[in-house]
């Protein structure tokens, strides 16, 4: 009878009655029905209050007090017992789950430690990655200003190809002539420059001034805007890609 008081509700609000009188009385046996009633419902609460246990000795004590209270001893009935070991091995169960639980989380840990490790490792070798790469980048720049030059004087010989070619073509009426490429090696008709191509005289003669000045400062041909017309523009045109003056 007394298992109750030695195990209190998990509930803190739930408050035990006194010990019942030896035998119990009519206020012990509706004590005893009153705090079985309550430890029900605060383990149906969500979350619950109470436990399974809690439930299964509320059960046990108000049946001892009403045995008691009658006068006899008649031990507890079969369910209720049967509850309170249901309870106490479903307690037991879920105890040995939660062990086996916290062993996985502890292997779960370890290899998440190793990974970090790993990955401590692969940021040390990609360190020393990018410490490489910064040096072919270097090399790299260090080759780009060794090829400049080369670059130009590759431009200066297709611009003096492309003009011994012109100058064998006449007027450029019957065999057009070749596009001369700017000196720094763009062509002059590429989108982003959209220059029309100097095929034969007839189309230089009808360059506008503002053309003219296009082309003459891609060949590098020095010229006086203000001062010079756009005939003579584009006889200076002429000579930069290798015409024949007509």
């Amino acid at each position: 009878m007394n298992e109750l008081h030695q195990h209190p509700p998990a509930d803190p609000l739930i408050i035990l009655p006194p010990l019942p009188k030896n035998p119990p009385n009519m206020d012990d046996v509706n004590r005893a029905t009153r705090i079985r009633r309550d430890i029900f419902r605060s383990a149906n609460m969500v979350p619950p209050g109470c436990t399974g246990e809690d439930v299964a000795r509320a059960l046990l004590y108000e049946h001892a007090v009403k045995q008691g209270a009658l006068g006899g001893v008649e031990p507890a009935p079969h369910w209720a017992v049967v509850f309170q070991n249901r309870m106490e091995n479903l307690i037991g169960g879920l105890q040995n789950c939660m062990g086996t639980i916290e062993d996985r989380l502890d292997g779960i840990e370890v290899r998440l430690d190793d990974i970090d490790d790993r990955l401590d490792a692969m940021d040390g070798r990609l360190g020393g990655i990018d410490g490489r790469l910064g040096g072919i980048d270097g090399r790299l720049g260090g080759i780009d200003e060794q090829l400049g030059p080369v670059k130009t004087k590759l431009n200066r010989i297709d611009m003096a190809t492309a003009c011994s070619v012109n100058a064998t073509r006449g007027n450029g009426v019957l065999i057009p002539f070749v596009v001369v490429p700017f000196r720094d090696g763009r062509d002059p008709t590429a989108p982003g420059v959209n220059l029309p191509a100097l095929t034969s005289i007839t189309v230089i003669n009808g360059l506008n001034a503002t053309r003219c000045n296009r082309y003459l400062a891609g060949y590098g041909v020095p010229h006086a805007p203000g001062q010079a017309d756009v005939h003579l523009r584009r006889q200076l045109l002429r000579q930069a890609i290798g015409a024949q003056i007509f």
